[in-house]
């Protein structure tokens, strides 16, 4: 494997060098070079060379992964299939974790199929109907997608054309032999011919009241455990924040199924409009159209306003939460003071605004002294002030 085509000298000796065109071996110990310096045609002896497993591989920890040459020899590491039967916990529960979904299926017998060609979800259900010459496997209207695909499977059943003399042969044998009524009826069902003569004779004219999964609930007046043929069942989620998911109401069909599929509650977290005006105030920031659940504004009120609560309206379940209110100044006007015989004690207060919950210290003017029940320090409440009287 190592074709020396020169010498090195060392301490008083000459060494070989190592002829690294080894790929075969690597390729069957599932190795690669780690760094791109080492990929060369030689190296030297004392040379280090790393190495690295392939991808889906794993290293066996016999050799190590940093390498010497050493007169013309190194030893390669070892990397096996990462898929080992201890890692079969992790792959399944990776499996699991997947997201699973159903495809249209490519089947020439389906005459119809309810989904327009989109990908369903695990545990989604579709209407179909079988072609001619078939039908369903089960009797039921709808497929359900499962993690080994549509169910039922197959899809759709062949099933034979029968003459009346087929039908006749096969009503003596089994009234003679005493068989049960139900094989009749299987063997009937098998022919075209005579599906609706089985209907005729084995109808079912009840269906049974099905057992609800936690969270769903029965609207429907039910006093006994099964529905008649033409009857409807209505369902609802119990939990108000929840949606209901599939038909919400069923019809007892003639053959004692059901419509379709039990309906199921699922939680929603809906999203808001356009957050709503403030009096005397807006929000900080411009506004969108459209509010995800848990998302929020920020409110700012006009100059000189208090804001009582907030600053933050808050989306949740399709609501804005959150109360705020922009509390007015006051204003105090000249004509109103000379009317009490007031003036302001202080010029600090002297002007034009003063805000939700500030004090306003006033005084007599010259000859005059006060009277009535307002004080002299009223404060502004959201933009009403009551002046004192001085007589």
């Amino acid at each position: 494997l190592f074709l020396p085509l020169y010498k090195i000298c060392t301490v008083r000796k000459w060494t070989r060098s190592v002829n690294f065109t080894i790929l075969n071996d690597m390729n069957r110990h599932n190795i690669q070079f780690k760094h791109v310096r080492d990929d060369k045609l030689y190296s030297e002896h004392n040379d280090v060379i790393g190495f690295e497993c392939k991808r889906g591989y794993r290293h066996d920890g016999a050799v190590g992964m940093r390498q010497k040459c050493e007169h013309g020899v190194i030893h390669l590491p070892t990397c096996h299939s990462f898929v080992h039967e201890d890692d079969l916990p992790l792959l399944v529960g990776l499996y699991l974790f997947l997201e699973v979904t159903c495809s249209h299926p490519q089947a020439l017998y389906l005459d119809h199929w309810g989904d327009s060609g989109q990908q369903q979800r695990l545990g989604d259900t579709v209407t179909y109907r079988c072609g001619s010459d078939y039908r369903s496997t089960d009797g039921a209207a709808w497929a359900t997608c499962t993690r080994d695909g549509w169910k039922p499977n197959p899809l759709c059943q062949g099933i034979m054309r029968c003459s009346l003399l087929f039908f006749q042969f096969w009503f003596y044998f089994f009234h003679f032999m005493n068989l049960q009524k139900h094989d009749l009826k299987n063997l009937v069902n098998s022919c075209t011919s005579f599906q609706n003569l089985s209907i005729l004779f084995f109808k079912t004219e009840k269906c049974g009241v099905p057992e609800t999964p936690a969270g769903l609930t029965i609207t429907t007046d039910v006093t006994d455990d099964q529905i008649r043929k033409g009857q409807h069942l209505t369902f609802a989620c119990e939990d108000s924040n929840h949606i209901i998911k599939g038909n919400a109401t069923l019809e007892c069909l003639e053959n004692g199924r059901w419509s379709n599929p039990l309906p199921t509650c699922e939680g929603t977290t809906l999203g808001c409009g356009k957050p709503p005006h403030l009096s005397d105030g807006d929000t900080k920031t411009s506004t969108k159209y459209q509010y995800q659940h848990n998302e929020r504004v920020e409110y700012i009120c006009q100059p000189y306003y208090v804001m009582e609560g907030g600053p933050f309206k808050t989306c949740k379940d399709g609501e804005w939460t959150g109360e705020i209110r922009c509390l007015r100044p006051c204003t105090v006007n000249r004509d109103d003071m000379n009317r009490h015989n007031i003036q302001f004690r202080y010029s600090r207060d002297d002007k034009l605004y003063s805000e939700h919950n500030d004090l306003i210290e006033f005084a007599c003017t010259r000859g005059h002294r006060h009277v009535g029940a307002v004080g002299m320090r009223p404060k502004c409440e959201h933009g009403v002030i009551h002046l004192p009287t001085c007589q």
